[in-house]
Formats: C-alpha cells, sequence, structure tokens
C-alpha cells in the first residue's frame, strides 16, 4: 500500500469516528431513526387493520353474529286473547 492510500482510509477512519463521537450527530441519527420506525409502526398497523376490515367485511359476519344473538335471546311468549 502506498501513504496516499493510507492517508485516504485514515480520513475516512477520522470523518467516520467524529460523526460517532459527536453527541450531537448520534441524538439526530436516534432521532430519525425513532421517528422512521414509528411512521413504519404505523403504516404497518393501517395495512393489517385495512386487511381484517376488508376480510371481516367480505365475509358478512354482521348476519350471522345477527341471529345467533337473536338466537341467544328468549322470545316473550304472549298471549293474546280477544276481549270481545
Amino acid at each position: 500500500m502506498n501513504e496516499t492510500n493510507i492517508e485516504e482510509q485514515l480520513i475516512i477512519i477520522s470523518r467516520k469516528l467524529d460523526r460517532i463521537t459527536n453527541p450531537l450527530k448520534v441524538a439526530g441519527l436516534q432521532f430519525t431513526a425513532g421517528i422512521f420506525h414509528a411512521f413504519g409502526n404505523l403504516v404497518g398497523t393501517i395495512l393489517i387493520a385495512a386487511l381484517v376490515y376488508y376480510v371481516f367485511a367480505s365475509l358478512n359476519l354482521g348476519e350471522y353474529l345477527n341471529k345467533y344473538i337473536q338466537n341467544l335471546i328468549p322470545k316473550p311468549q304472549i298471549n293474546v286473547q280477544n276481549p270481545f
């Protein structure tokens, strides 16, 4: 290796160390990473919720659930007699 190549490598290492050891840059990188992490969680949650809604809407579970609940509730037995 020649001296210019070693100097270039040392300059690159020095820049990386400055970036790693500077607290403001580290805080900025962590803040940016946190924002993108939260945004990814939000988008993932929205996609999964939309998929679940689509599946349940296409299965038409509302009718079946309504019939099931109606079968659970006892029907009143009223005997209406004609008073005339």
